[in-house]
C-alpha cells in the first residue's frame, strides 16, 4: 500500500549525530499528531526553498525515515560526499536549533505480516529504510515466523551494527557481508520457505538482486522495492 500525508512542517533540528566520517544522523521534532509506518520516506527540504513563486527543487531530497513514530523522532541519516548537491551544501551548515520542512510521507515497506519470513536486502546507507523494519518486528512479529537482514557495507562496521545486535534472536537473523559476492552467497545459502525480500539500494543493486531472485523462482510479488509500484516491473523484468 501507500500512504500520503501530505501536510507541510517546519521542524526544529534538536540533535546531530556523527556515525561516521562522512556520514551524519539528524533527529528532528516530532509534531504530535504526526505517525508513520516503518519503512516510510519524506520528502525534506531546506528552509528557503519555496521562498520564490517556484519553489527550488535542487533544495528538495527524498530520505528515508530512520525511526519508527513511536521513538518519538523524526530522524534521517545521510552521506556526504564530494561534490556536494545544492541540498547537501545547505545541510551540512545546519546545526542544532536550524529548521528544515517535512512533506509528503509515504509508505511503501510496511511489514507484510502473512505468515511469511521476511528477507531485507540492502547495501550501505540503505540499512536507514531497514532499521524501522528490524525494530518493529523486535517490538511486534506478529505473523512474521522469521526476518532475516542481510546488508553489504565494506566499512569496519555497517550502519548502526552495534545497535541492531542487540536484538538478535533465534527469528531475527543478521547477516553483515563485506562485498557483493558475499552477499550473494549468503543469499544463495538461504534456506527459508516461501519468504518475502525487501531490497534497497542502487539502480544497479536493485537490477542485480532481482535478477538473482528472478533466476532463484522468486515471483514478483514476493518482492518489494521503495519504488513507485510499475518501477518493480520494469526492475523485475530487465
Amino acid at each position: 500500500k501507500e500512504l500520503f500525508i501530505l501536510e507541510k512542517y517546519r521542524l526544529s533540528i534538536v540533535d546531530i549525530i556523527d556515525e561516521s566520517p562522512n556520514t551524519k544522523t539528524y533527529i528532528l521534532e516530532k509534531p504530535e499528531t504526526l505517525t508513520w509506518d516503518e519503512g516510510s520516506h519524506i520528502h525534506l527540504a531546506l528552509e528557503d526553498y519555496d521562498k520564490d513563486e517556484v519553489p527550488n527543487k535542487a533544495l528538495v531530497r527524498h530520505m528515508s525515515i530512520m525511526s519508527n513514530w513511536d521513538e518519538n523522532k523524526i530522524a534521517f541519516t545521510t552521506r556526504f560526499v564530494e561534490p556536494h548537491s545544492p541540498f547537501k551544501e545547505g545541510l551540512a551548515h545546519l546545526t542544532k536549533g536550524d529548521h528544515l520542512k517535512v512533506f509528503k510521507v509515504n509508505s511503501r515497506m510496511t511489514l507484510r505480516r502473512e505468515d511469511r519470513p521476511l528477507v531485507l536486502i540492502s547495501m550501505g546507507i540503505g540499512l536507514a529504510t531497514m532499521r524501522p523494519l528490524i525494530h518493529r518486528f523486535h517490538k511486534d512479529s506478529t505473523s512474521i515466523p522469521m526476518l532475516v537482514n542481510m546488508n553489504v557495507d565494506a566499512h569496519e562496521k555497517a550502519l548502526y551494527q552495534d545497535e541492531i545486535e542487540g536484538l538478535r534472536n533465534d527469528r531475527l537473523q543478521l547477516h553483515w557481508c563485506k562485498s557483493r559476492l558475499e552477499l550473494f552467497n549468503e543469499l544463495d545459502m538461504l534456506n527459508i520457505e516461501s519468504p518475502i525480500y525487501y531490497v534497497v539500494g542502487s539502480d544497479l543493486f536493485l537490477r542485480t538482486i532481482l535478477k538473482r531472485l528472478k533466476a532463484k523462482g522468486v515471483s514478483k510479488d514476493a518482492i518489494v522495492i521503495d519504488k513507485k509500484s510499475h518501477m518493480l516491473d520494469l526492475y523485475y523484468e530487465f
